[in-house]
């Protein structure tokens, strides 16, 4: 696996700053594609951090676009990485990743496991009455987070995983902006559908097309991250979005029963 980052522009701007230290300490290749969204604070980091930095790929939007959807900014760093051979890991500004050993376990498995094409992390999604925890998020439970803090949110998040009784399960989806996909992967369904405006049914979607090709999808219980989730857009912005979602959704698989029909058809998990 020859991995390479690439990093989106949201509001979580601490978060950024944090990974693409650890990220050019390590050498690694770094994409940031900017999503455009108007932040003044992310705005200095793209002119003080990014821009001025020769280590770090920057593809701008499109003149006179602001706020572009997640899958078009991932894309655009696809088409450039793909024709280089690269295996894409992608890392969304509102995850912490606590160290390059996040990195070397997921590229690991990934190496071990040829089947797997696609790996998440397990991941904090924000604990508030909006954002309650997640499936997996019951192993972090019991820690005392501090999101700002990060060294010790990081030092906390690398003790816990090296805790983990196993190394992954395989699963039908994942929703996460953290993510590694192979190369291969996108060569046999595609990119991502830039119909979607945010994952959510897009990942879905994307997951369904991932394992009727042959692949497994993964969640690595040896990488844990940091997705802080806070309420940036109201409510109402948030329902317009999954409405549209939802109507593109409904145009391939026709009822919301046959998206979860296909994410359930033919899955049998494995632990290893």
């Amino acid at each position: 696996m020859k991995p390479a980052f690439v990093m989106n522009t949201h509001l979580r701007t601490q978060y950024l700053e944090a990974t693409l230290k650890l990220f050019e300490h390590q050498g690694a290749r770094i994409v940031v594609s900017d999503s455009g969204a108007p932040s003044d604070e992310m705005y200095r980091v793209l002119r003080d951090v990014v821009r001025p930095n020769s280590a770090i790929t920057l593809i701008e939007p499109p003149d006179g676009e602001v706020r572009d959807s997640v899958h078009k900014t991932w894309n655009r760093a696809i088409e450039m990485l793909l024709p280089e051979g690269y295996d894409p890991i992608f890392v969304g500004d509102e995850g912490l990743v606590p160290s390059w050993n996040f990195v070397e376990r997921i590229v690991s498995l990934m190496e071990d496991e040829p089947e797997i094409g696609m790996v998440g992390p397990i991941h904090q999604a924000g604990v508030n009455e909006q954002y309650p925890l997640k499936e997996d998020s019951h192993v972090l439970q019991g820690l005392d987070f501090d999101p700002l803090n990060l060294e010790k949110l990081s030092r906390d998040l690398q003790v816990r995983a090296d805790s983990a009784s196993i190394r992954f399960r395989t699963t039908p989806f994942i929703e996460s902006h953290i993510r590694a996909v192979r190369a291969r992967v996108f060569k046999d369904v595609g990119l991502f559908d830039e119909g979607y405006w945010v994952g959510w049914l897009g990942d879905a979607e994307f997951c369904c097309d991932i394992r009727q090709k042959g692949w497994e999808i993964a969640v690595c219980h040896k990488a844990l991250i940091w997705h802080y989730r806070d309420l940036f857009f109201p409510l109402a912005t948030k329902n317009e979005w999954i409405k549209r979602d939802t109507k593109h959704a409904l145009k391939r698989w026709g009822t919301g029963e046959k998206i979860s029909e296909a994410l359930r058809r033919g899955f049998v998990e494995r632990r290893g």
